[in-house]
């Protein structure tokens, strides 16, 4: 039996231009027009918003002023910029479960099934555009999976694997079909498997002087142009990630990391909205399975977001 998860927009006609995203904020959310206001906004929130924004950013009016700005381009409001957008990997992304909210706010649609077991899963994903009509299908399949190292995964991989593929296939479509609700933001899914990207720029003949000198070599190693061509590596080649680079035999795949401070906070931040979606306590993100501080941030968020709203 397929699995189905359809989301859907019901439109009377193509939209000509999005909506506007100020007049249907929930609780009328503030939002600043000028630089001064948006200044004094994040300067409010990053002194004396507390436990309400993630801990990151307390105390660190810039990077306020940056998530409320990054968050605007996307139509969020300042504290959902806060809350849906976590920095993984150096890069500032959204989590997958923000973007068919994003979609069907632009006034697109999007429909996602995942056919098959085990090893033939496949996971298809389709936008509909509402201005065009036009439609991106993108697909990702346990094959997929599989060659990009993912399948059997620690993690939700092992536990939710065709939540996973599903998560992959809207999060192509997304990227491909609606490029300008995304503006180039990462899917955080996505990053926190890519592998970690080390720097391959050639370096300079002074700086391999140094480091001869440093490591106390007498004959320094033939410049990049004087290497013949059975040891020469092209550019290409260069560029290549430690990820696709021979194993070593003896290598044993290393465990995933524990969750960085970042990622907890996120979490927290995550629940928090979640709150405020109506989503469950008990539906914690499958992608927290294995890990339990995730998982204690994200209902400890929650909780916070039901006290927030019996206080108001």
């Amino acid at each position: 039996m397929n699995d189905l998860a359809t989301t859907t927009a019901t439109q009377q006609q193509a939209p000509t231009r999005k909506a506007d995203l100020r007049s249907d904020r929930p609780g009328g959310a503030m939002l600043p027009s000028t630089f001064e206001e948006a200044w004094r906004l994040s300067e409010a929130l990053a002194k004396g918003g507390g436990d309400m924004i993630p801990k990151h950013f307390q105390g660190n009016v810039g990077a306020v002023f940056a998530a409320i700005q990054r968050g605007a381009e996307l139509g969020f409001a300042p504290m959902a910029s806060m809350q849906q957008i976590a920095v993984i990997n150096g890069r500032p992304s959204i989590w997958g479960d923000a973007l068919p909210a994003l979609v069907l706010r632009a006034g697109h649609r999007l429909d996602e099934v995942v056919e098959g077991e085990g090893d033939k899963a496949v996971a298809t994903a389709t936008v509909t555009r509402g201005d065009t009509g036009h439609q991106i299908t993108r697909t990702f399949s346990m094959a997929d999976a599989k060659k990009a190292g993912l399948a059997g995964k620690q993690g939700p991989w092992q536990q939710y694997p065709k939540r996973m593929l599903q998560m992959r296939a809207r999060g192509f479509a997304v990227r491909d079909g609606c490029a300008d609700v995304l503006l180039g933001l990462s899917v955080v899914e996505e990053v926190r498997d890519a592998p970690q990207m080390r720097d391959v720029t050639p370096a300079s003949a002074a700086q391999k002087m140094q480091a001869i000198a440093s490591a106390g070599t007498a004959d320094p190693a033939p410049a990049d142009d004087q290497i013949d061509d059975h040891g020469a590596q092209n550019d290409a080649t260069r560029e290549t990630t430690d990820d696709h680079r021979q194993a070593d035999p003896g290598e044993t795949a290393k465990e995933p990391s524990e969750p960085t401070g970042d990622e907890i906070e996120a979490a927290r931040s995550r629940g928090f909205e979640s709150f405020d979606l109506g989503v469950p306590l008990a539906a914690t993100p499958p992608e927290y399975a294995d890990f339990p501080a995730l998982t204690k941030a994200w209902k400890a968020g929650w909780n916070e977001g039901e006290k927030a709203a019996k206080a108001g």
